[in-house]
């Protein structure tokens, strides 16, 4: 009887301290299959760091906005794979001047379409290939993107 109670009373501790938990103790964080300069987006990281500018991921709607603004991306991820890399199909949002620089992989590789809107400018220097997509690439809105690769 004494053991039970001892077993009630920790739960019933237990249930009214699980309110002070902060929320991300609890809630799990979603990666999202979005990698830019070597880093994944998640649910609680959706803007990453890319020199002086930023790339941040808004997965609100499909297919998801990628916004570079003044971004530089020179990093790929692991086994050294494209500098902006989806599985997603994916939209990038061109604010201001952007560089995404790869010296030996492919510099933006998208599985499914890509398209690229915005005002601003996007430069692609990829090692072995610029701009890699599995379907369609579309270009939208007065952006000036320009691409070098082997």
């Amino acid at each position: 009887m004494k053991m039970r109670r001892r077993i009630l009373s920790l739960f019933l501790c237990f249930i009214m301290c699980l309110p002070m938990m902060p929320s991300a103790a609890i809630a799990a964080i979603t990666p999202y299959e979005v990698w830019v300069n070597g880093e994944q987006f998640t649910s609680d990281k959706l803007t990453i760091q890319c020199g002086s500018g930023t790339a941040t991921l808004d997965v609100t709607k499909g297919p998801y906005m990628l916004t570079l603004d003044n971004a530089e991306i020179t990093k790929g991820g692991d086994s050294d794979s494209a500098s902006i890399m989806s599985i997603e199909p994916l939209n990038i949002n061109v604010v201001g001047t952007n560089k995404v620089t790869s010296d030996t992989n492919t510099g933006i590789e998208v599985n499914g379409n890509l398209a690229i809107l915005g005002t601003g400018e996007l430069i692609v220097n990829g090692g072995f290939c610029g701009i890699d997509v599995s379907k369609d690439l579309y270009l939208s809105g007065s952006c000036d993107v320009s691409v070098h690769a082997d």
